[in-house]
Order: C-alpha cells, then structure tokens, then sequence
C-alpha cells in the first residue's frame, strides 16, 4: 500500500517543477547581462527559438526516467526518438556563448546514455548566474551538475 501511493506521488510531479519559458530566448539572462543580436540565418538564432517542455522531467527514449532528476534547469521539446541512438556527443548541444558586456556567458545543454531528452544544465558553482556559466571563472575546470570539463573542451559556433 504505502510503495502504491508512493508510486503514484512520483508520477503526480513536483509543482516546482514547472517551467515556465516557453523557449531557450525566454530564459532570462542575469542583471547586467544583455544577449547580443544574432542574424536570423545563423545557428545561433536558431538554437534561441527551440522550444522547451513545461515539465523539466527527462525522460529516457524508453519513457522511463533519468535517475538524477536535479541537473537540469529546462527540457529542450525535441524528441529523443523510442530507440537507444541518440547518445552523448550525438545529443550534446552547447549553446553558443553570448558576448554580454565584454563577459562571455553561456548555456550548456547535455544528453546521454541510454538516449534521453536534451537539457538544459544548472550551474551548481553560482545560484545566481544559473542556468548560465560565466567563461571568465572557470579557469582550469567547468563544473556541471553531474561532469567535469577541462576548460579545453569548450566549444562554439562561429557567428
């Protein structure tokens, strides 16, 4: 009885769960930040309108849950299909870093095994600045909530 009606309140959600932005652009940038213009034809603009889940549960490409459900700050609304294909680097989507008064900024969004939904990560090194990362800070090291990244491994898109 009581393993039912805990089943069931895990799949009831956490009303704190919810996202409220309807896509990655409705993700506010920190006070003093300001997102720079990008060329409506440029990958950037087009990763500023993927849509986001209202819920920010992941979910594996069986259905089933992503064990740490803590990591992320949003849910990308794109499928992860109903087959085990899209993994790690297949599925890893930075997005491209924001000139911000002179600081670089950025999201990061990650995938992995087995397949799951694309998300957007919270930065577990400053509540504040979170979902965003500040490239000035991390100086040998980009703590994620669940990796760690040589700096050396950051990537972006050209403009």
């Amino acid at each position: 009885m009581l393993f039912s009606f805990l089943l069931a309140l895990a799949f009831m959600g956490d009303p704190g769960s919810l996202n409220p932005y309807s896509s990655v652009s409705a993700i506010p940038v920190p006070p003093g930040y300001h997102r720079t213009e990008s060329n409506p034809s440029y990958f950037a603009s087009w990763l500023r309108k993927l849509p986001l889940k209202k819920d920010r549960t992941v979910h594996l490409y069986d259905g089933s849950l992503k064990r740490n459900q803590d990591a992320q700050f949003a849910v990308l609304d794109i499928s992860v299909g109903h087959r085990d294909l899209q993994q790690c680097a297949d599925a890893v989507m930075r997005l491209r870093a924001e000139d911000a008064k002179g600081h670089r900024i950025f999201l990061l969004a990650q995938s992995y095994m087995p397949a799951q939904d694309i998300h957007i990560v919270k930065n577990p090194l400053a509540a504040t600045l979170s979902p965003w990362f500040r490239a000035e800070t991390a100086e040998e090291n980009l703590s994620t909530p669940e990796w760690i990244f040589k700096i050396n491994e950051l990537r972006a898109w050209s403009r």
